[in-house]
């Protein structure tokens, strides 16, 4: 973690934006997503007790039937929302680690 952070610190103003860009959309990805599980979970709860008089057992399975689809879909896109932010990051570290460095931090101009 202290080596990722001195390499953040290292990149350029458009370069610490990007990644900064990159995790405030996974952020805002996450509460969208944990918004949609907590829907999601408070339909099955409320399904549930609809159901009730059919017996404990038959109304959490009717209920947790369609959610446990939505749940698992909705996770599965955080996943893929947090690889994509990873990825993001790496590839912006990467091309700074490319990148060719100048000691007066202007590159040197042609005759």
């Amino acid at each position: 973690m202290q080596r990722q952070a001195a390499q953040i610190q290292a990149l350029d103003d458009y370069e610490r934006g990007v990644i900064a860009l990159a995790g405030l959309g996974y952020a805002v990805i996450v509460i969208a997503l944990d918004v949609s599980l907590a829907v999601v979970a408070a339909r099955a709860v409320r399904r549930a007790w609809r159901l009730r008089q059919l017996g404990p057992a038959r109304a959490v399975t009717a209920s947790l039937a369609p959610a446990s689809g939505w749940a698992v879909g909705l996770i599965g896109a955080q996943v893929a929302g947090a690889a994509v932010a990873v990825r993001v990051v790496n590839r912006e570290l990467a091309a700074h680690a490319m990148s060719p460095r100048w000691p007066s931090g202007d590159p040197p101009t042609s005759p």
